[in-house]
């Protein structure tokens, strides 16, 4: 599926984001009844989209050209044209994990059981998404900050969290309750 926008070139879904989503709902629709489940699972459906909105709202601010954004089981990732500037690429790599800090923030003030799980989805993808893996956020982060000027050129141009969907299945809490008091 894709939609075209002026912005980018198109927004990409992937079938296998559906299936994921879809394990992650019945998971918690286990937790939290169907409304609250369901209510959960669009949540961070739509914590992804606003992760990926952050570095492309960074990448636009910079001019730097966004092609597409898209997800897919593996999680989110963003195609655009590389800067050339080391402080723009630091900044495009940390903006979508700061969206989701901020996200946690945002849940853990919020109170109740379906906001605690949405605040721990949430803080696992922002810091799990800073850890330096190979084409992650944070291993793009790390290699703007600390390669060789010369070397920067060769980052890879596609921010994707490769490990973010199984964050977000981890936060989920599976199997277990949370605490009526949280």
């Amino acid at each position: 599926m894709s939609w075209p926008n002026r912005a980018l070139s198109y927004l990409e879904v992937k079938p296998s984001l559906l299936l994921v989503l879809g394990a992650l709902g019945c998971c918690y629709f286990l937790q939290f009844g169907c409304l609250r489940g369901l209510l959960a699972t669009a949540f961070i459906a739509f914590s992804l989209l606003l992760h990926e909105l952050g570095h492309v709202l960074v990448a636009l601010a910079h001019g730097v050209k966004v092609k597409r954004i898209g997800f897919a089981a593996a999680g989110g990732y963003t195609v655009r044209e590389f800067s050339g500037r080391r402080w723009v690429e630091a900044q495009s790599a940390a903006a979508g994990p700061l969206v989701n800090l901020l996200l946690f923030l945002l849940f853990s003030l919020a109170g109740g059981p379906v906001a605690y799980a949405l605040a721990k989805a949430n803080l696992v993808l922002g810091i799990g998404n800073l850890i330096p893996f190979p084409r992650s956020d944070g291993g793009r982060l790390w290699k703007a900050i600390f390669s060789p000027s010369d070397a920067v050129g060769a980052a890879v141009p596609v921010q994707a969290p490769v490990q973010a969907k199984s964050h977000v299945v981890e936060a989920a809490g599976i199997g277990r309750k949370i605490p009526p008091n949280a």
